[in-house]
């Protein structure tokens, strides 16, 4: 099983409150790592300029906890990689930008991608090469932060374009120093497995986001079917040497996220025989 720190809190839930509950929060639930979702109001970052990382690294090891993943907002598809319209995809290319210099002020090591949106009356391997392009490009912006940019598929409620291993493992292949995270819940989604994730990308996994899920959504762990120790297994005997960040990432929880962390924590927890 991981050590403690390699298990992460997240803030996926705290959209209803300031950054200062989510990380008393995390320290209270005995957390030492986190990752920070990259939206308001937890941290803005646009097309032009970004919050100061460096405040909110201090605001992070105040709190006794260390950031070692960023994943930027992308729910809301104004930074579109995979459009047809070159200027908007200049204008994405630029939020990403911004998005890995903040990461790297505050200290991460992984910017976690989501490719949101893309139109269903378009031709759909047309969008993912466009994308392509896009990420060659911000893969060399990382590398110059000494960050790597890891892909996720993501659930279908954000889109149908890169939403399973299929497109995220083709868009690895052809894109060079592109790595994958693994999402549980969308992995239920997809109808796909650990060892699936595990055989086809290998070591191109550094980052995984842990849910536990019955059909794609996320639930508290011990409320889906998965099994996380199963899980934990096959990914460290596979030779993962990523963190585990825990996710929540449905409306039902924004009311009461420190509740449901404390819930899933010890479920997860659990889980793990521990």
């Amino acid at each position: 099983m991981p050590e403690q720190q390699r298990l992460a809190g997240s803030n996926f839930s705290y959209f209803c409150f300031p950054l200062n509950d989510f990380l008393e929060v995390q320290k209270r639930l005995g957390f030492e790592t986190i990752e920070l979702f990259g939206g308001s109001p937890q941290l803005w970052i646009d097309a032009y300029e970004h919050e100061d990382g460096k405040k909110i690294q201090k605001k992070i090891k105040e709190a006794g906890l260390v950031c070692l993943v960023l994943t930027p907002e992308t729910a809301a598809f104004q930074y579109p990689l995979w459009t047809e319209d070159e200027d908007w995809r200049v204008h994405a290319i630029s939020y990403w930008k911004q998005a890995i210099a903040v990461a790297a002020e505050i200290g991460c090591r992984i910017v976690c991608v989501t490719v949101t949106g893309g139109f269903l009356d378009q031709n759909m391997e047309k969008q993912l090469e466009n994308c392509c392009e896009c990420l060659k490009v911000l893969v060399k912006e990382a590398h110059l932060h000494r960050i790597q940019l890891a892909l996720e598929a993501a659930p279908l409620k954000y889109g149908e374009l890169v939403k399973d291993l299929k497109t995220v493992g083709w868009m690895i292949q052809n894109v060079p120093g592109l790595y994958a995270a693994l999402d549980t819940a969308v992995m239920i989604q997809a109808k796909e497995t650990v060892d699936d994730w595990v055989q086809a990308l290998g070591d191109r996994i550094i980052h995984v986001h842990l849910a536990d899920s019955c059909d794609g959504t996320y639930q508290v762990w011990g409320e889906g079917r998965l099994n996380p120790k199963e899980i934990v297994e096959k990914l460290e005997k596979a030779g993962y040497k990523g963190i585990y960040s825990l996710k929540l990432d449905e409306y039902d929880y924004y009311d009461e996220p420190a509740l449901f962390d404390e819930r899933n924590r010890n479920g997860l927890l659990e889980g793990l025989g521990r």
